[in-house]
């Protein structure tokens, strides 16, 4: 388990595994406990990061509104802190609009 600090924001993850990265982002409403059947799955070959969006689970509800923008750039942070490449993502509902519209087209 680990935390991240930004923007004056405590986002809350988990890891297991070993690996290439795999973040694991959940939709709205969810936490890092809907991927618990997947994580430990994909654990033998990832390293996998399951992420509670801001908002959401035990990372900080600071006051809203929330946009994608800001959502994104959390995630992006987190690749940055955990230092690894290469990067998979896989999202659901939210979790997957967030990366596939801002993530991936962020400049590096």
């Amino acid at each position: 388990m680990g935390w991240l600090t930004f923007q004056g924001s405590h986002l809350y993850y988990l890891s297991q595994g070993e690996g290439p990265l795999l973040i694991l982002l959940h939709g709205l409403g969810g936490s890092h406990l809907d991927w618990q059947l997947q994580q430990q799955a994909f654990c033998d070959d990832y390293r996998v990061i399951c992420v509670d969006l801001r908002g959401h689970g035990r990372s900080d509800k600071t006051s809203g509104p929330y946009s994608i923008e800001q959502m994104s750039q959390d995630i992006l942070t987190l690749i940055e802190h955990l230092a690894c490449e290469p990067v998979h993502l896989l999202g659901l509902s939210l979790g997957g609009w967030l990366h596939c519209r801002q993530l991936l087209s962020a400049p590096s």
